[in-house]
C-alpha cells in the first residue's frame, strides 16, 4: 500500500510481541516504512490509522482493505453484525446486546455467530421494551438472521438458553 496523505495521518506503531504483517506501507519511493494492517495472537486486528480532518474517513475506503478485515473476521472467533454498522454490538457470556443509534429501522438482525456454526437454529430469549420472548435466530449459508424489526434508538439484548 503507497501511503498517501489523503488517506490519514498512519499511527506509528511498534510491536512488542508476535505480529502477522498482513500489509507493509511504502512511501512515494517504493521504501518501506512500516506495518500496515496486522494481526496480533490471531484473536486482534490492528489498522493504524487516525482519523483526517480534511478527508474524514472517506479516504480509508480501498477494497483490498475490506477484504482483508472479512477474511480476518471470517476466521476468527468473532461474533459480529453484518450490514448494521449504526448498531452498537456488545456481549457477554449469555447475552448479546443491541443499540440501534441511528433514526432508520433494521427490518432484521443478521450476524455471524462462530461458536454457533456448526446449528442450524440458535433458541435465544428476546429481551425488549415490549418483554421478553422466545425467538430463534435461524442460519442463512454463513450468518444467522432474526427476523425482528430493531426501531430508530432502540436496545435489545438477547439471551442465550
Amino acid at each position: 500500500m503507497t501511503v498517501m496523505q489523503q488517506i490519514g495521518h498512519l499511527a506509528s506503531v511498534e510491536y512488542e510481541s508476535e505480529v502477522e504483517c498482513l500489509t507493509s506501507l511504502y512511501n512515494e519511493n517504493r521504501e518501506a516504512f512500516g506495518t500496515g494492517m496486522a494481526q496480533v495472537a490471531g484473536q486482534f486486528f490492528v489498522l493504524p490509522i487516525r482519523y483526517h480532518l480534511k478527508y474524514a474517513w472517506d479516504g480509508q475506503y480501498i477494497n483490498y482493505k475490506e477484504k482483508i478485515i472479512k477474511r480476518f473476521l471470517a476466521q476468527s472467533k468473532v461474533t459480529y453484525l453484518i450490514d448494521m454498522p449504526v448498531v452498537q454490538f456488545q456481549q457477554d457470556e449469555q447475552r448479546l446486546y443491541f443499540t440501534n443509534f441511528s433514526l432508520d429501522d433494521f427490518e432484521e438482525i443478521r450476524l455471524c455467530l462462530p461458536e454457533e456454526q456448526h446449528l442450524e437454529q440458535v433458541p435465544v430469549t428476546l429481551i425488549s421494551r415490549d418483554g421478553q420472548h422466545q425467538v430463534t435466530l435461524k442460519k442463512q449459508v454463513d450468518h444467522f438472521v432474526l427476523p425482528y424489526k430493531l426501531k430508530a434508538y432502540e436496545t435489545i439484548i438477547l439471551e442465550r438458553q
